[in-house]
């Protein structure tokens, strides 16, 4: 390893502003770098087909649509379905065979009272719920 490439870095809010700092700094080279105030607005992940996953909605909580977004990994039966706090099913939103890649889906809550609702996905051995809320 060299030496000279050795260097901690620290993120979090360091001056208690509500914001993301970060500070660098290399132990061989004596230098200290502080970045303040920076907005974070998300990681992104370059192998996003290289597993399955439900993301959460967006927007939530929403008021009348929502974008449920999801990653499949391998050729299969997807299914997408939502249920109420008291487990009724109240919609299914994806049954079909598909395609590894990215996908999204729709969800109209117009005729829907508002409240919590739970998005689950199923797709050959995995599943994943995330929870819905619904504001009007």
């Amino acid at each position: 390893m060299d030496r000279d490439n050795v260097v901690s870095i620290f993120a979090c809010d360091i001056d208690g502003d509500g914001d993301l700092d970060v500070l660098s700094a290399s132990y061989y080279k004596d230098q200290i770098s502080w970045f303040e105030n920076l907005l974070y607005v998300g990681i992104e992940d370059n192998n996003l087909n290289s597993s399955d996953r439900l993301n959460q909605n967006y927007p939530n909580p929403f008021s009348v649509n929502t974008n449920i977004s999801f990653n499949v990994k391998e050729h299969c039966l997807v299914k997408i379905s939502v249920y109420d706090v008291d487990g009724r099913l109240i919609s299914i939103l994806v049954n079909e065979q598909m395609k590894p890649g990215k996908y999204s889906v729709n969800l109209n809550g117009q005729n829907l009272p508002s409240g919590t609702y739970f998005c689950n996905i199923q797709m050959n051995e995995f599943a994943q719920t995330r929870k819905i809320l619904l504001k009007k």
